[in-house]
């Protein structure tokens, strides 16, 4: 439909089909292009990715399906491990959507899958939580988050700094007897104990959790996912967090030795989740793009923890201690010459 059709190359089109009403009209309008073409045009816009969906924050299967333009393409199992699904598109037109039962769905241009053979689509539980996921390519190998705490201050009026790690199940505190504020780091792995979620205090909640963590990216294939780094949070108290990327350091020895450099190698995609608390819903509210070659930090943005009453972004219900706080997101998304810290 369009009330633009004025051209002498355009006409009106009136009833059109059994999925038109007859009063309806149809703008028609024609584009030239008039280039040569080396080959059969469909073969030149066709690509089939081989596909697997997991989830963001445990890297476990998910049976999902995956729709290119409407039309179902693929669909996964739980199977661990999980067959790759041949999906077919044509990346300059399409959109691919992936669902999965309690996880939010995922929407991409089929554009971003130009040139790749293989593909794992990573889901974020939709829980409630506030949710950061980092995405890149094959370069670096190692890129890590860093949420740091700005003028926030604990219960008791006290300020806090920074985290406090979790290490093999005793919880350290910024002062003794308040709230414990506490960074955990959950490493799917399992080699290290105070990477382990069962190690945590009975009825303890953390607050910020490293749920996913990646150091090997590379060339992309059957073996290797190039998945996200995520990190969600949950009763925040009042202030500001400002959200870092950084590309991490060569490593000298191990296994990923020589195989990180120490800066930015391609673009890179953060999304921002904001959640409305425990047994709420998980919902998309940015995607950060930034490419940097060259640069090691990028500062993506910060979220406002708050007692405002006129929130533009959502009310995190189970804020502590039981009260209802505004979760809003501001993209300030510029480089850093060092350590934000400093």
């Amino acid at each position: 439909e369009s009330m633009g059709c004025s051209s002498p190359l355009q006409r009106v089109q009136q009833d059109s089909g059994p999925v038109v009403n007859q009063t309806e009209k149809l703008c028609y309008s024609w584009n030239t292009v008039n280039e040569n073409r080396a080959e059969y045009p469909l073969t030149s816009i066709g690509s089939t990715v081989q596909s697997r969906v997991k989830s963001a924050v445990d890297s476990g299967p998910l049976a999902a399906e995956i729709k290119v333009s409407g039309r179902v393409k693929g669909t996964t199992t739980i199977a661990n491990p999980q067959p790759l699904v041949a999906v077919s598109l044509r990346p300059t037109i399409d959109i691919i959507t992936i669902t999965a039962n309690q996880h939010v769905t995922r929407t991409l241009a089929g554009s971003s899958l130009q040139g790749i053979g293989f593909k794992t689509f990573f889901m974020v539980p939709n829980n409630g939580a506030t949710t950061f996921v980092l995405h890149w390519g094959e370069s670096p190998a190692n890129l890590d988050f860093y949420l740091l705490p700005v003028g926030v201050t604990s219960l008791a009026g006290s300020s806090v700094s920074d985290w406090y790690h979790q290490n093999g199940g005793n919880a350290s505190t910024h002062v003794q007897g308040e709230q414990q504020y506490l960074y955990y780091d959950v490493n799917p792995a399992g080699n290290c104990p105070c990477d382990l979620a069962a190690n945590l205090p009975t009825g303890f909640s953390p607050t910020l959790t490293l749920d996913r963590a990646e150091q090997d990216h590379g060339a992309p294939s059957a073996s290797r996912d190039n998945g996200p780094e995520t990190i969600s949070v949950r009763q925040m108290l009042p202030g500001l967090y400002r959200l870092y990327v950084n590309a991490f350091p060569p490593f000298t020895t191990g296994q990923f030795a020589g195989s990180s450099s120490a800066v930015f190698g391609g673009p890179v995609d953060v999304e921002i989740f904001l959640g409305s608390g425990a047994g709420g819903t998980t919902a998309l509210r940015e995607t950060v793009q930034f490419n940097n070659p060259g640069g090691a930090w990028q500062y993506i943005g910060y979220l406002t923890v708050s007692n405002s009453t006129n929130c533009d972004g959502v009310l995190q219900q189970d804020s502590p201690p039981g009260s209802v706080l505004c979760h809003s997101w501001t993209t300030v998304n510029q480089p850093v010459a060092s350590y934000p810290m400093t």
